[in-house]
């Protein structure tokens, strides 16, 4: 049925007050819990917090994008989203020009590691199962920003990310 039906199958089962959805490459650092918690309960309008991405190299792993619109598919068709990388117009979608080293606010991060009040995630929904497996964190994060409520992206909270596997 694909991944959406199954991080359904966890929403709608869920009880805790906080809710995180946590891909199996991903790993939690020292202090992720507490900080994240913190996070979200300091911020009446944060919705949904997401972590900074590291490799098992310490590399930082891109992980935050801008939502998508024709203009960005056009720069990536065209190539100039690859020649023009750290531009705010030509590398918007993929947010080159972001280092991922300060806390902001972002359309969205990736789906692998996201965490929220349960409210909040009920107020949202359950993720579109028109979705298989991509961009269904997209729409998530865009129903979310309709709501009023921001994705903040925090580097101080961090995960191990090993892309691709499980």
């Amino acid at each position: 049925y694909g991944y959406t039906y199954a991080v359904n199958q966890g929403l709608k089962k869920a009880a805790g007050r906080i809710i995180m959805l946590l891909n199996p490459d991903v790993f939690l650092t020292g202090g992720f819990l507490n900080k994240s918690v913190s996070l979200l309960n300091e911020s009446n309008n944060t919705g949904i917090i997401a972590p900074q991405h590291i490799s098992l190299e310490n590399i930082i792993i891109p992980s935050c994008r801008e939502f998508p619109d024709y203009s960005a598919l056009l720069w990536e068709i065209t190539g100039l989203s690859r020649v023009f990388k750290k531009s705010r117009v030509f590398g918007k979608w993929r947010m080159r020009y972001f280092d991922h080293t300060y806390k902001r606010d972002v359309d969205q991060p990736i789906g692998a590691c996201l965490i929220g009040k349960k409210e909040t995630v009920d107020k949202i929904g359950l993720m579109d199962e028109r979705f298989k497996m991509f961009f269904s964190d997209v729409d998530w994060c865009r129903r979310c920003a309709e709501l009023g409520l921001k994705v903040t992206f925090n580097p101080d909270i961090k995960v191990r990310h090993i892309v691709g596997h499980s």
